[in-house]
């Protein structure tokens, strides 16, 4: 529907889903809230849906654009309901360590990589039309909750090297950035047992099998030669050597790749 500007979706559980969309505006109406996030003792956004999603009804309020934009930002979307419980007074007193940026500077320094195999972050690009069968994997197999959904337009520009238009299905003009942040649990709450590399790994065969992508703003845990094979990486080493990045950089595939 292009009469929004934007739209995105949130699984809360399962058969619990959020449908988040909204418009620009110059004017605040007299009926809407005003729901702030530019301080760390702030209410989170997940916290804030969720709160608003228990009604079971449509609910409107306005937010600040630049505030908007980085909506997900305070709580690391619901990563920080791992660590604490989000009252006011832990807000007040820890929230400050719960945005992206303190998470990343925090991480750059954390020699201790046992989070990393207590969890899943994954953003995976499945068509629209597979989302289902998605969402029914992620719910059989992994089990993370909450999901994220963002959908993006594709334009078709085969010409980029990492262009996901040249690698998801040619009949899908739609994506769904579907982010899985979290702890795989049981429907009935309970942990799961995995392995992280091979639990990665599924799901990237999984989404690249129903016409996919797998993004990079999270680890992946391809081989070199299943990179090799997705990617056109003769025309990235033609680019590296052309511009002298070999003796300076490391290759995507390094930045990217599961090492600990």
């Amino acid at each position: 529907n292009s009469s929004y500007d934007f739209v995105e979706g949130v699984q809360l559980d399962y058969g619990q889903f959020v449908l988040i969309y909204g418009n620009f505006t110059n004017i605040l109406p007299a009926n809407n809230n005003l729901f702030r996030i530019n301080r760390w003792w702030n209410k989170w956004f997940t916290q804030h849906v969720s709160e608003v999603s228990s009604q079971n009804k449509h609910y409107s309020d306005c937010m600040y654009t630049e505030e908007y934009l980085f909506r997900w930002d305070r709580g690391i979307f619901w990563m920080g309901l791992m660590k604490i419980n989000p009252t006011f007074l832990k807000r007040l007193l820890f929230g400050w360590m719960f945005d992206m940026e303190s998470h990343h500077t925090i991480g750059r320094f954390k020699k201790d990589k046992r989070n990393e195999k207590r969890r899943v972050l994954a953003d995976i690009g499945p068509p629209l039309s597979k989302l289902r069968e998605v969402t029914e994997f992620n719910e059989k197999h992994v089990g993370v909750m909450p999901i994220w959904h963002l959908p993006f337009r594709l334009f078709r520009n085969t010409h980029h090297i990492f262009s996901c238009e040249a690698i998801c299905d040619k009949n899908s003009d739609i994506i769904i950035d579907y982010g899985i942040y979290g702890i795989p649990k049981h429907r009935d709450g309970s942990k799961r047992i995995f392995d992280v590399v091979k639990l990665n790994r599924e799901i990237e065969h999984f989404v690249h099998a129903v016409g996919g992508m797998k993004g990079f703003e999270t680890v992946c845990y391809y081989t070199k030669q299943e990179y090799e094979k997705i990617f056109d990486v003769d025309k990235y080493e033609k680019l590296r050597e052309k511009y002298h990045a070999n003796a300076r950089y490391p290759t995507l595939y390094e930045k990217i790749k599961y090492d600990f």
